[in-house]
């Protein structure tokens, strides 16, 4: 999956105006992100239970962390 597709993915499951009520921004804040900032992605995962992990949203940052728990 592509950041940008984990990221859709994340805002259907807990919605828009959810996800922005709980990081404490506003929804049009979230509309203007082409990718979850990198300050933002661990909240995002935990909104999402873990549907949607931080190195699906930010693989650059993420992936060794992801990678590593698997072995």
């Amino acid at each position: 999956m592509k950041p940008e597709q984990a990221m859709q993915k994340a805002i259907q499951i807990v919605g828009r105006s959810n996800l922005a009520r709980a990081l404490k921004i506003s929804p049009q804040a979230i509309s203007q992100w082409k990718r979850v900032p990198a300050k933002r992605v661990k909240a995002v995962e935990r909104l999402t239970k873990h549907q949607v992990l931080a190195a699906e949203m930010r693989p650059d940052i993420f992936e060794s962390e992801h990678l590593s728990s698997i072995r």
